[in-house]
């Protein structure tokens, strides 16, 4: 496995595994609507202009020359964060990629590139009611914060997310 930046042209595949994800690991949490809806080509526009203009670092990971996952990083969007907090604002692998190690890969890329950002700390936010993800974000050195909970509405429903955080090398 190997991870690199992403290009403009990853734009499209980087599209396909958010949607395939989200239906994946979302489905019953998530309205299904709203999963159904979710669009491959508004994703990928909102990922290329991301990627061309740099408001956020996207690293890819392949396997054989496919992507299997992606990370998105940058500072922390959070009010109440420093400058030397970054964030990952998101991770994903393709469900078929699942338990071998790709966020494992795709994490140490981004804790050193965010490292070498001068970053000291990182947080993320996950939904609460996905265990799956908290527990691989736990495994890999990510802590609670508690009361961090934030609701929202998404598709109809409110939801809650969380916010883990860890300190940087």
């Amino acid at each position: 496995m190997t991870t690199r930046i992403a290009a403009p042209d990853d734009a499209d595949e980087i599209a396909r595994i958010h949607v395939l994800t989200w239906r994946h690991a979302y489905r019953g949490l998530v309205p299904d609507e709203y999963l159904n809806a979710l669009s491959t080509g508004e994703r990928s526009a909102m990922w290329q202009q991301s990627i061309e203009t740099g408001s956020v670092t996207v690293l890819v990971a392949e396997e054989e020359g496919a992507m299997c996952g992606w990370i998105s990083i940058g500072p922390s969007r959070d009010a109440d964060a420093g400058a030397s907090t970054g964030e990952v604002w998101a991770l994903y692998v393709r469900p078929t990629a699942w338990s071998r190690g790709v966020a494992r890969s795709l994490w140490r890329a981004a804790r050193d590139r965010l490292v070498a950002d001068g970053m000291t700390t990182a947080t993320l936010w996950v939904f609460a009611d996905n265990p799956r993800a908290r527990s691989a974000y736990e495994h890999l050195g990510w802590r609670l914060e508690p009361d961090s909970g934030k609701n929202f509405e998404l598709g109809g429903k409110t939801m809650c997310e969380v916010r883990y955080r860890i300190k940087l090398p």
